[in-house]
């Protein structure tokens, strides 16, 4: 693992420490850590020198490892402008089965190079200004959809589901300038709440952009009564020539009704002409995917459960590229996730998954298909 970032970060803040006296630092985390995670179900998929596809019963290993961990350095420099940097460390593991692949084959070496990597989730100065708007700059993680954005998902569960963790879909870092705004409206003896982002991005690249065209982001939250509204639009370009459009959305809803909880977004996007790594054809990516959440706190602050039925699908094969145009891809996964707080901060998680997902060519003829369990027993811990 590069350990470079880590100490160009611990120097900036040590810089800062001693060029402003005054600031006020403080510095906490989020860990999170997996003591049991296993895959078990059936891969059917064609082998090369078959004419019908095969189906594999195989069942991964039991793993233990580690899943994330987010440090958070914050200066308040005055008391309207303050330095946020939160480096991300993260494993990859090649945990999640993949289409295509016998479970359990899909897995990372644990002595490769890119198990762990240290990224940034935010790197950003934010002040107040006239009206009481504040305005951050530098690297985001924009609200796009709530559950990504806000980390609600990964609050709530051991794994991100398929449309939140889709670069596609829910999933968004970016370097630009955010301005936000929280509006206030009586309606009778009830009053409306409207929280508004206004985002000004590359379009999906924390280091630099690769076109002279930025992409905007409006993202609101009404709230009236039990219930809020959301809702993400963004519009920009996304190829080095700046002839392409990019258009991404979201619409959702959640409420909160004593000890149960409901909250879901729909999420959906097109680029235009992307161009297939297979055949070099140009054609629409239209991924579209959502997501419905059921929580109950059966013990307020100690013992909850959260039910989640998510689904995400590709018009094209590939999940973090186009790789064909002659392909759908489609993912239903289900999960139950029980949460025990041991103390304040830090909570048991113990999920159970059902994912059925497969692949089939634009003609509807199934390639692949994949339906696995997956029980995980997680830890996080908020410090």
């Amino acid at each position: 693992m590069r350990r470079m970032p880590v100490i160009i970060t611990v120097a900036l803040l040590g810089l800062l420490a001693a060029r402003a006296p005054a600031a006020e630092l403080s510095f906490g985390g989020d860990l999170k850590f997996h003591l049991f995670d296993m895959s078990t179900g059936t891969s059917t998929f064609w082998l090369p020198e078959d004419t019908m596809p095969t189906a594999f019963d195989t069942t991964d290993r039991w793993d233990m490892g580690f899943n994330s961990a987010y440090l958070y350095f914050v200066a308040q420099l005055t008391d309207k402008v303050t330095i946020d940097i939160e480096p991300e460390i993260a494993a990859h593991s090649g945990a999640t089965p993949s289409l295509g692949m016998k479970i359990g084959t899909q897995r990372v070496p644990a002595s490769d190079a890119d198990a762990l990597t240290l990224g940034l989730n935010a790197a950003k100065v934010s002040a107040l200004v006239p009206w009481n708007v504040q305005v951050s700059a530098g690297i985001l993680r924009p609200i796009f959809t709530e559950d990504y954005g806000e980390m609600k998902g990964f609050m709530e569960s051991v794994h991100f589901a398929k449309s939140q963790a889709n670069p596609w879909l829910g999933a968004w870092h970016d370097a630009g300038i955010e301005a936000y705004k929280a509006f206030e409206f009586q309606i009778g003896d009830q009053y409306l709440t409207l929280p508004a982002y206004l985002y000004l991005l590359n379009g999906g690249t924390q280091a630099s952009d690769n076109n002279s065209n930025k992409t905007v982001m409006l993202h609101v939250a009404p709230e009236f009564w039990k219930l809020r509204l959301l809702g993400s639009f963004a519009l920009g370009k996304w190829d080095d020539a700046d002839q392409n459009n990019v258009m991404r959305y979201v619409a959702g809803l959640s409420g909160e009704f004593g000890p149960v909880w409901i909250r879901g977004e729909y999420v959906g996007g097109k680029w235009s002409n992307e161009v297939s790594a297979f055949t070099g054809d140009t054609f629409d990516v239209k991924p579209f995917g959502y997501y419905a959440k059921l929580g109950v706190n059966f013990i307020p602050d100690k013992l909850s459960l959260i039910l989640d039925y998510d689904y995400a699908r590709h018009n094209f094969g590939g999940f973090f590229y186009v790789g064909s145009n002659h392909a759908v891809e489609k993912y239903t996964t289900v999960t139950g996730t029980l949460c025990w707080s041991v103390i304040p901060g830090s909570s048991v998680m113990l999920g159970v998954t059902k994912a059925m997902w497969n692949s089939t060519t634009d003609a509807g003829i199934e390639t692949s298909k994949l339906d696995f369990l997956r029980p995980t027993l997680g830890w996080r811990t908020v410090f």
